[in-house]
């Protein structure tokens, strides 16, 4: 497992970022996707490490998925102008 902290995650067809996320969101109550393999996400707001979204269970390609979601970031901001 890489060191890699992923900031992306999809929510309601939209790209969001962990700043995006709130107290009351945190763990699986964010409802959130992996962009690149739509498995479920948590949101991880603890007090050591930097914010981050990760893998319920099985996990995709860490370098993938953070790949996946700054595509798809990039993406929504080309499209909506």
């Amino acid at each position: 497992m890489s060191e890699l902290r992923n900031p992306f995650a999809v929510r309601n067809g939209k790209m969001i970022l962990i700043e995006d996320i709130t107290d009351d969101e945190r763990g699986k109550d964010c409802n959130c996707k992996c962009p690149a393999c739509n498995g479920d996400f948590v949101a991880k707001l603890g007090n050591v490490k930097v914010h981050h979204f990760a893998h319920h269970s099985e996990s995709c390609d860490e370098v993938y998925a953070y790949l996946a979601g700054l595509y798809g970031l990039l993406k929504e901001i080309v499209e909506d102008g």
